[in-house]
């Protein structure tokens, strides 16, 4: 009786204590939000894609599964989230990313959605299309960029870009 009490106190003081396998927040670094215009460095098939920062410092080059969306994207303004990783050079491990400026306007972003033989714009919320061009057309299911005037709660757009293709 004696070991068995003995072995559940210190059990059971580990397990008040919180020790259940997870990580102490101070163990993992919170993400940081960099603001910055894209530009594509080097030549193919070499090519990296780098944020110079809006806040000024030293350009990142972003890695991660998200670096051949943002690679579509030279010239754009974006804000990126992610950490820095120190192994590499001045790298930057995008996680997620905002695009806030296209040429000064800030676009809608989504997927383009034919439904009832109209095309759609779904993103953070859903907007129709009107007077679509055929090459916006053409791209059902495709991941876009859209820059327009707002007609009757339609955009009609005037400038568009793939993000991602359809897939």
């Amino acid at each position: 009786m004696f070991f068995r009490r003995s072995f559940l106190t210190p059990l059971a003081l580990l397990l008040t204590m919180g020790c259940s396998g997870q990580r102490n927040d101070t163990d993992t670094p919170s993400p940081e939000v960099v603001e910055g215009e894209l530009r594509l460095a080097g030549s193919d098939p070499m090519t990296m894609v780098m944020l110079r920062p809006m806040a000024g410092g030293e350009e990142v080059r972003l890695e991660g599964s998200l670096v051949e969306e943002l690679r579509r994207l030279g010239g754009v303004v974006v804000s990126v989230t992610g950490k820095r990783d120190e192994s590499a050079m001045r790298g930057f491990d995008v996680t997620s990313y905002e695009i806030t400026s296209v040429q000064g306007t800030r676009p809608s972003v989504g997927t383009v959605v034919s439904r009832d033989g109209d095309l759609w714009l779904e993103g953070d919320g859903s907007v129709r299309l009107v007077n679509v061009p055929a090459g916006l057309r053409a791209q059902v299911g495709a991941k876009v960029w859209v820059i327009g005037t707002t007609v009757d709660g339609s955009l009609r757009p005037e400038s568009y870009g793939v993000i991602r293709e359809p897939q």
